[in-house]
């Protein structure tokens, strides 16, 4: 046996002071690859209304995990029990709301270790979510709640440097908040959405030298109790997803220790609002990565690292939450970084 167990605190405070105005109507050129040449950025309107709440949460968690093995069938099984308290104040209305909530969650699953390294699994989790959010009011909301329900397999031969998992799951989530139809900026209470999807994943060492990781994602979600949007799509959901990266790591000559790595991720198209009346385009990126293993002088484990996101500093729409916000991709990030080990 394996026994986990902890108490977990968390203390939020978050004091907004912001004001909001409308632009003009724009009409892209093309909603599906929206281009910053249709929005006039030398008009700013003046602003037209206030948010300005002061919101606190509190969570408090208790948590027991056991992990336990007969022979090759492997168990887990955990349980929580959470205590959350959101308090809020409105300086506009200077009105108060709050809530306490507190509830039991818990997990199991099983997995089955044949000799061969393959290793069938099933799962179920619960889940448990004060929100950080507010409404136009400085309404508290009410926790989400999920369960998920997954099988999958895992394969990792003994006689080849390859793991490859597949898993089929389902999760149900109550109380999504989802964006004001009436476009206040704000978030509402949304009904219930179920998500069912495929992941697929494969890691393989092809040589010494040579790393693959290839991914892929499919999910089908939908509200299933809102009245309003019963069999939607949920905004900011791609259907598909998928990413494939792989390094290259020289042992010899002069430039022994540096790898050199690149890869590409891909999202699908998405729905930009609940009513889905339009979507945004799907885009890829490309990352890229150099890295040296600073053993060769001496400092084994250690290493130094560039990492760039977005190298060709595309420009794209990530997603949209409805038809008057969306959101711009991330431009080109470098990170530098530098891991020592003593």
């Amino acid at each position: 046996h394996i026994l986990l167990t902890g108490v977990d605190f968390m203390r939020m405070r978050n004091d907004i002071d912001s004001w909001f105005g409308y632009a003009g109507s724009v009409t892209p050129s093309d909603i599906y690859n929206l281009d910053r040449s249709d929005f006039d950025f030398g008009s700013h309107p003046g602003p037209s209304g206030a948010y300005q709440v002061l919101n606190k949460q509190k969570q408090t968690g208790l948590y027991v995990q056991d992990q336990a093995q007969w022979d090759k069938v492997l168990v887990t099984l955990g349980g929580r029990y959470d205590w959350a308290k959101q308090d809020s104040l409105n300086r506009v209305t200077a009105t108060q709301s709050s809530r306490n909530d507190k509830q039991f969650t818990w997990r199991g699953g099983v997995n089955y270790l044949f000799d061969n390294g393959i290793t069938p699994y099933f799962s179920y989790s619960e889940s448990f979510e004060p929100a950080s959010q507010t409404g136009a009011s400085g309404n508290v909301f009410a926790p989400s709640k999920g369960k998920q329900y997954e099988a999958g397999v895992k394969y990792v031969p003994n006689d080849r440097p390859i793991v490859i998992t597949g898993a089929l799951y389902q999760l149900t989530k109550t109380n999504n908040l989802m964006a004001d139809p009436a476009g206040s900026f704000f978030s509402v209470e949304g009904g219930e959405i179920r998500s069912r999807g495929v992941e697929i994943e494969a890691k393989a060492a092809l040589s010494a030298s040579v790393n693959v990781v290839g991914s892929y994602t499919y999910t089908d979600a939908q509200y299933t109790t809102d009245t309003t949007y019963k069999g939607n799509t949920p905004a900011q959901v791609p259907k598909h997803m998928a990413s494939l990266w792989g390094d290259y790591t020289l042992f010899n000559g002069p430039l022994s220790g540096l790898t050199l790595g690149t890869g590409a991720r891909f999202t699908g198209s998405s729905y930009g609002d609940p009513a889905n009346s339009f979507k945004v385009g799907s885009y890829t990126v490309v990352d890229a990565l150099v890295r040296y293993d600073l053993a060769r002088v001496g400092m084994a484990g250690s290493n130094v690292a560039l990492h760039v996101n977005n190298l060709f500093d595309r420009e794209y729409v990530a997603s949209c939450f409805n038809t008057y916000g969306c959101f711009w991709g991330a431009e080109r990030q470098v990170v530098a970084t530098a891991t020592f080990r003593f």
